[in-house]
């Protein structure tokens, strides 16, 4: 078992990150995300993840899959043709073999940097993309058992492990959500400002998310892409705090589309330092 040193995920580390914009930039410059996600039985997903993309700061996002017209219908702006990108999200409101049609397996083999998700999970497996996979708690136990892995109850420990086991990024999602590259010495926390984030839906928004700051840091390295996931999960926690806030002293229920609407506002506030 590999142990390994665990740092919380600030404001700070996710402020290194954050690319903003500049005159000088175009949408292409501002980072392309495409998503492969969504399916007849969960066409919202796809929605989710394109809102995700497109509030975290994407200058560009694509969707291709079998919910177009949802997608358009919230989101007239997204481009539903194939192309260029800097990311993709893929598995979202999908099954493995959903995923397996949508062609994640040939994205795996790629260039470009992949966010897998949902489906998408038990495909990942030493991919040649530069790889983060988002597992909540019981598809993190189902994925230890699918490569036979036996889980310590050492969470990080786990979570670092898995990364060096599949050659991807690990982001195991919770009240703490854990973040690892693969044989790293360091994994990070971030611990999640509000419990109204556990809903449905939100996960789609963080997949999104993820892949819009990816596409704008363009990482070449596990360890870059790691610190690139962590800021996507730290913006969505404060997004989700900023939600369940609103209008109130008392924080309230939210939904997903919720998060994804208070994501500027929490780039915002880690960009002037008030997160």
């Amino acid at each position: 078992m590999k142990h390994t040193r665990v740092e919380a995920f600030t404001a700070a580390h996710a402020r290194a990150v954050i690319r903003t914009a500049t005159a000088s930039d175009d949408k292409y410059s501002r980072g392309v995300v495409a998503l492969r996600t969504g399916s007849l039985t969960y066409p919202g997903a796809a929605v989710l993840g394109v809102e995700g993309a497109w509030r975290a700061g994407a200058g560009l996002v694509r969707y291709i899959g079998s919910a177009s017209a949802l997608v358009l219908a919230r989101r007239p702006e997204t481009v539903t043709t194939g192309g260029c990108c800097d990311a993709w999200v893929v598995g979202s409101g999908q099954t493995r073999q959903d995923a397996l049609e949508a062609g994640t397996t040939e994205l795996l083999t790629g260039s470009t940097p992949v966010v897998a998700d949902a489906g998408a999970l038990e495909l990942v497996v030493t991919p040649q993309a530069l790889t983060v996979i988002t597992p909540h708690t019981g598809e993190f136990a189902r994925l230890a058992q699918h490569h036979g892995m036996s889980l310590t109850g050492d969470v990080a420990s786990d979570v670092a492990n898995m990364a060096t086991e599949l050659g991807a990024v690990v982001v195991l999602k919770g009240a703490q959500t854990f973040i690892s590259a693969p044989r790293a010495d360091q994994s990070w926390c971030v611990t999640v400002e509000t419990p109204w984030l556990s809903t449905a839906g939100t996960g789609d928004v963080l997949a999104g998310m993820i892949g819009a700051v990816i596409a704008q840091a363009r990482p070449t390295t596990h360890l870059a892409a790691a610190q690139a996931a962590a800021t996507g999960v730290f913006l969505h926690s404060r997004a989700g705090a900023l939600a369940a806030n609103r209008g109130s002293v008392t924080p309230h229920p939210i939904v997903a589309m919720d998060v994804a609407d208070a994501a500027p506002g929490a780039v915002a506030a880690v960009l002037n330092g008030e997160a």
